[in-house]
């Protein structure tokens, strides 16, 4: 009896034993769990949080980079913007120099930033005045070898000795514990150095800092790129447009000129022609009589010629006077005066009422003049021709239009209208010499306008020409 209960008990301890063994395996793996989970925990925090950073360095690299494009055209805002932005972002003092031109110095800046005004008045003043030597400090070394340079932590025994002289002060004015020198890169070339400092021990610069310093230095030199590119597109204009504007001055005082001149012997000719005409015609036979006429209608051809030379080289040289005009009043003149040298003649010409404009009225009445005068010109030979003018709406722009139905012209040769000199038409048909449409597109062009024509052999014609804004033509005139 005893012998079983002894055994009895045996299994029992045994029994509680085990028990005892498998929930120490149990606590035991719990315990691993737990851990495991807490250091699961651990890593995903990390990770989210450096995923949150990341992130937020993107979409403000993103912001920063639109920024520098949006400055792009001026190189001094690309600097100060991007100089401001590493500043706020990283932190906490951003300096970028340039290199001076023969590629020796880091020259003085006047682009700084640091949080503290009094802070950033002082480095300021020292940077705008002193220049460093490509290869001294740890700037110059970047500008030396195109690399960035990472010193994570730095006293200020060591940041003095890394840096020149003439920069101790602003080392013991700011104090340094951390330096991040980046590579201003343009055109595949190192054109400046980005400075970072932090002053607060604890924290220093880190790659992922460096590589973020470096994104937007790129950013920054693509920028600096377009602004060059547009700073040399703007010279080339600036000095294409001056040569333009010289050679045209110089052409219009050659035409001014040589009319001028030509006026005196043209004069001589035409006078002893019609002396020979008047007392001696008796001693010329009909032949001589006709040859001396045609050099009489010569001399008078070109003394037209040249009245035009000078009224077109004028126009150019005049200033424009804008006021407000009534441009069917200054039409129902011109028409008038044509009237009133060929009374003969019954044409109607068809006037729209109160037509008005802001622009020259001397000048415009010159458009007038040639555009009806050529549409009473050559609707001379059109018993049934009619004459209007008017204006209407298009596309929220007033355009004005003389129209004919007389002899109009071929379209293929509507290319050489406006030119100088050029006629669609024979002398032996309608008389001209071939300026008048040309000093109508000058006058249309000083206006800001357009001017165009449509046509139809024995149809007609229609010209139509728009005027510009005063304060747009005044903004884009040449001083």
């Amino acid at each position: 009896m005893a012998t079983r209960v002894k055994v009895l008990r045996f299994l029992q301890w045994s029994e509680r034993l085990k028990r005892t063994a498998v929930a120490a395996r149990i606590g035991r793996r719990d315990r691993k769990l737990v851990e495991a989970r807490a250091e699961l925990e651990r890593r995903v925090a990390e990770l989210t949080a450096a995923l949150a950073a990341s992130t937020e360095r993107l979409e403000t690299l993103s912001r920063i980079g639109h920024e520098l494009a949006a400055a792009s055209g001026d190189i001094e805002v690309v600097l100060e913007l991007a100089t401001r932005r590493l500043g706020e972002t990283i932190g906490e003092g951003c300096a970028i120099r340039l290199i001076s031109d023969d590629g020796a110095w880091l020259d003085p800046t006047d682009v700084f930033f640091y949080p503290d005004p009094d802070k950033r008045e002082m480095a300021g003043r020292l940077l705008a005045t002193i220049r460093q030597r490509v290869g001294d400090g740890i700037a110059g070394r970047v500008a030396a070898s195109g690399t960035p340079l990472l010193v994570p932590e730095l006293t200020t025994d060591r940041a003095l000795a890394m840096t020149t002289t003439s920069f101790r002060p602003l080392i013991d004015g700011l104090g340094v514990s951390s330096a991040l020198a980046i590579p201003l890169r343009s055109r595949q070339r190192t054109v400046g150095v980005v400075s970072l400092l932090r002053s607060q021990p604890g924290h220093p610069y880190t790659v992922a800092d460096q590589q973020f310093a470096q994104d937007v230095a790129d950013r920054a030199g693509l920028a600096i790129d377009n602004a060059s590119l547009v700073g040399t597109l703007e010279r080339r204009v600036v000095a294409r447009t001056a040569a333009l504007e010289l050679a045209n001055h110089e052409l219009e005082a050659f035409s001014y000129s040589v009319s001028h001149d030509l006026r005196a012997p043209l004069r001589a000719i035409s006078g002893f022609s019609q002396i020979l005409m008047a007392d001696h015609a008796q001693q010329l036979d009909a032949e001589g009589k006709h040859y001396l006429q045609r050099v009489v209608t010569a001399t008078q051809r070109m003394a037209a010629l040249i009245d035009d030379l000078l009224s077109l080289a004028q126009i150019t040289r005049t200033q424009l006077r804008w006021t407000p005009i009534d441009l069917s009043a200054i039409a129902d003149h011109v028409a008038s005066e044509l009237r009133r040298h060929e009374p003969a003649r019954t044409t109607p010409v068809h006037i729209v009422p109160g037509v008005t404009a802001r622009a020259d009225a001397r000048m415009l009445t010159i458009v007038l003049e040639n555009l009806l005068g050529n549409a009473w010109k050559f609707t001379a030979k059109h018993r049934a021709a009619e004459i209007w003018f008017g204006a209407e709406q298009r596309d929220g722009e007033t355009v004005y239009l003389v129209r004919d139905t007389g002899a109009g012209f071929d379209m293929k040769y509507v290319d050489k209208l406006f030119g100088a000199f050029q006629r669609l038409h024979g002398n032996n048909e309608y008389d001209g010499v071939g300026v008048g449409l040309a000093t109508v597109h000058r006058i249309i062009t000083r206006h800001g306008g357009r001017i165009w024509a449509e046509a139809a052999v024995d149809h007609g014609a229609r010209f139509y020409f728009t005027l510009g804004n005063p304060k747009e033509v005044a903004m884009h005139a040449p001083r």
